[in-house]
């Protein structure tokens, strides 16, 4: 019996220390929105340490709707860290760079990486990236920083899709 309680704590302690870290984890993919200038959106990838090669500034504009959320758009709301739906019904401007020093440079034979900026009502509020290469890719984007969909949501993309659409369609 005593060897069962033993077990049972050590059992709630691991527990415990998986959720201390997991909290952190996925609050270092949380974006602080900002005022949504020039000179701010140039600021905020300049800070993460990448250096902009091209700027093509507002690329799109287009209100978010449930249905844009999972059929055009629910690739790049699926790496945000806010909830999309605070954001339906309203307009989001895209603005779109050419970075270097990010971490998906490698990955495409550009040596570079697009990166684009979400705002609304005047904010920066999220962005993605995606692998600059010469021929189409297969994959999706990432988020700001080059995480995957799994890697920021913490869920497997079966799990995420089916979550997404139960509560989008």
């Amino acid at each position: 019996m005593k060897k069962f309680l033993v077990i049972g704590v050590v059992v709630i302690i691991i527990v415990f220390a998986i959720f201390s870290w997991i909290k952190p984890y996925t609050d270092m993919f949380k974006f602080e929105s900002f005022p949504n200038t020039s000179e701010n959106r140039i600021q905020i990838i300049e800070d993460r340490g990448y250096t902009i090669t091209e700027i093509y500034e507002n690329v799109d504009t287009y209100t978010l709707t449930k249905a844009g959320l999972v059929q055009q758009y629910m690739s790049e709301w699926s790496v945000q860290s806010i909830d999309p739906t605070k954001y339906v019904g309203k307009n989001i401007e895209v603005y779109r760079y050419k970075v270097k020093n990010h971490k998906l440079d490698s990955m495409g034979d550009m040596n570079e990486t697009v990166l684009s900026l979400m705002a609304c009502n005047g904010k920066v509020i999220g962005g993605y990236s995606y692998i600059l290469n010469s021929e189409p890719l297969l994959g999706g984007v990432y988020n700001i920083d080059g995480f995957t969909l799994e890697e920021v949501t913490g869920k497997m993309y079966t799990t995420w899709v089916k979550e997404w659409m139960k509560k989008y369609q």
